[in-house]
């Protein structure tokens, strides 16, 4: 709705504090008034009821909040003036006299800054940044709303935080740069959430509503006044619940549902005419009055919008009779009256005259003011100057004083430093010295445990090996004799258990000589299937034990005698085919011997075919019904 443009920004911009003007809390004041036996309780009644009152009696309010500040000037309190000066300056404001309301905002202002009072300071600029709104600065505007939230920040308050987003929302909301709003308005509707504050969540729906609407997203901006709505009359917010009806009237008329949008718009003014809220009462009918023009029905148009200009010109609404104007010049023009369309005209250029040479007051009365500031802010600049002049020699003196001594410091200190440097370093080397020896100690100490130990065992292979040797022969030839079963029996084992001592004894020998590397191989020909067979044989019994079979593979081409240590060779055979006896639990072990044509590599294997004759791959294969192991 083109025509309802600047209604609606106001309607945005003021329901959350219209709705804090509550009529029905004057007699409380009032009673505290009466009762107050202090300059600040009085100061504070005094203020709250010229708050109360500026949209329904300017005249007492302006009253009120003269001697609110009055009062508040004798308490000698700097606190309680300050506080008064926000007040009584937003009661001001709501009465139309923003340049008392600025004055009184900035003297506020300067207090909380100097005191720190974060706190305070982010609600002062909020009602600073409506005056400049007001006064058409939006840049200033802008300014002490972002100095409110910050201040908010850090006062680390969140239902401050929540207010100041909430109102920055809002002033984007009237700059209808929307993208911006909405981030504004959605984190305060979070922080309420979590606050619970839900008066405040509604306030933040509604604004939402208003944004979607100024989206063109007016099937949106419904559901969120279907939302707020109940609320609002159940809370007995009259106020409220009237500007969310109006709102909706509007959202349904973008609609051109004509009959939905007067049947809201007349239950809004069923809840605001109880209030006596003339400002918006006008609002209502100059919305009333557009919605029949856009219906166009334009008889019914000219009572409500006659009714607006008489309340705004009794009120001196500038923002609303700037609207009306122009409607009522079209309506009048439309029904064939142009006695009334040309006067109103007439009407509608003197007051943009008016208003014109309204704002060119207030602006030059601005000017003044910054002027005079920088003027001030000038001549303190030029006294800190003189003053920093005639002290420059003097901290120039002290300046070069402490350069030599900073820098006598700096060397001594640096010298010192060298010297616990050096110091330390020292220290390192010697004790880096001393670990040198000593790990060159135990290295030659080292050494020399392992020359004793292969002398020692060098001396063992010999001097254990010798009797050994000859109890395994003796063993074996009794072994070779008959005898008694029990005897026999008897001599087969002592037999068996020297040869695994004797094997034992081997091993060890054999680890000592591959740790010296000094291990040397003996390879002489084998005959390789018959060694084969004989392992087979050897483990057969022992596979019985375990309940599985073992078998021997071997390729037809396999060649019949092979160049190895048997010794090694035996023992690899052995290891080989023993563990895989050892890990089948069933199922056979397969001995298989392969010949292929890959080379054997450059060292000297344990085993090999002989020259050009390839390799002889021999692998013991356990089978079972669930696993092959190699």
């Amino acid at each position: 709705m083109k025509h309802l443009g600047l209604p609606l920004c106001l309607i945005c911009i003021f329901a959350p504090m219209l709705s804090a003007q509550k009529p029905e809390l004057i007699p409380q004041y009032e009673k505290a008034l009466r009762e107050a036996k202090t300059d600040s309780a009085r100061a504070m009644a005094l203020q709250y009821l010229s708050f109360s009152l500026a949209h329904t009696d300017i005249k007492r309010s302006v009253a009120y909040g003269n001697e609110a500040l009055k009062v508040a000037e004798q308490s000698g309190s700097a606190w309680l003036v300050s506080r008064c000066q926000n007040g009584v300056g937003w009661a001001f404001f709501s009465s139309g006299n923003y340049a008392r309301a600025r004055a009184l905002l900035d003297s506020s202002i300067q207090y909380m800054r100097a005191t720190q009072d974060y706190f305070d300071l982010a609600s002062v600029c909020n009602n600073q940044g409506w005056v400049y709104l007001k006064l058409g600065d939006n840049l200033g505007a802008l300014r002490y709303f972002r100095e409110g939230l910050d201040a908010a920040e850090a006062s680390k308050d969140k239902g401050r935080i929540a207010f100041m987003n909430r109102s920055l929302g809002s002033f984007y909301n009237a700059q209808k740069e929307f993208d911006k709003s909405i981030p504004h308005i959605k984190r305060a509707l979070e922080i309420f959430k979590m606050l619970r504050d839900s008066g405040a969540m509604n306030d933040c729906l509604f604004s939402l509503g208003n944004v979607y609407s100024g989206l063109g997203q007016v099937e949106t901006a419904i559901e969120y006044y279907k939302i707020t709505l109940p609320f609002a009359k159940q809370n007995g917010d009259l106020l409220g619940a009237g500007m969310i009806l109006e709102n909706w009237g509007m959202a349904l008329s973008e609609l051109r549902r004509f009959d939905e949008a007067f049947s809201k718009l007349e239950a809004a003014r069923q809840q605001l005419e109880p209030l006596d809220e003339q400002i918006e009462l006008a609002f209502l009918d100059y919305i009333i009055g557009s919605t029949y023009l856009m219906k166009g029905d334009t008889m019914q148009a000219i009572a409500p919008l006659e009714n607006a200009r008489q309340m705004g010109t009794k009120l001196q609404l500038d923002d609303v009779l700037l609207e009306v104007f122009p409607a009522l010049h079209r309506a009048y023009s439309a029904i064939g009256l142009p006695e009334k369309a040309y006067q109103t005209l007439l009407d509608y250029q003197t007051m943009l005259d008016t208003s014109a040479a309204h704002a060119g007051k207030l602006n030059l009365q601005r000017l003044k003011t910054e002027f005079e500031t920088e003027r001030k802010e000038k001549d303190l600049q030029i006294k800190t100057l003189e003053n920093k002049h005639l002290q420059s020699r003097f901290w120039l003196a002290l300046a070069g004083l402490g350069v030599a001594l900073m820098l006598g410091f700096a060397f001594y200190y640096r010298a010192r430093q060298r010297r616990k440097t050096n110091a330390v370093l020292k220290t390192k080397n010697l004790e880096i010295l001393a670990q040198k020896a000593e790990a060159e100690r135990l290295r030659e100490r080292a050494e020399h445990s392992e020359a004793v130990k292969e002398k020692f065992l060098a001396a063992m292979s010999h001097e254990i090996r010798t009797p050994m040797n000859a109890i395994v022969g003796l063993s074996q030839l009794l072994d070779a004799g008959n005898h008694e079963p029990t005897v026999a029996h008897n001599i087969s084992i002592i037999r068996q258990s020297s040869e695994h001592l004797m094997t034992i004894l081997n091993d060890v020998l054999d680890l000592a000589k591959i740790e010296a590397q000094k291990i040397e191989l003996r390879p002489q020909p084998i005959a390789l299937v018959p060694q084969l067979q004989f392992i087979r044989d050897t483990f057969a019994a022992k596979a019985r034990e375990k309940g599985i079979a073992i078998r021997l593979e071997t390729d037809a081409n396999l060649p019949q005698n092979i160049l190895a240590d048997p010794v090694r060779f035996g023992q690899i055979l052995n290891n080989l085919v023993s563990n895989a006896i050892k890990f089948t639990n069933a199922g056979e072990v397969i001995i298989s011997a392969t010949r292929t044509d890959h080379q054997p590599p450059p060292p000297s294997p344990v085993a090999t075919a002989g020259k050009d004759a390839g390799e002889v791959v021999i692998s013991a294969t356990c089978t079972d019904h669930q696993s092959t192991n190699h």
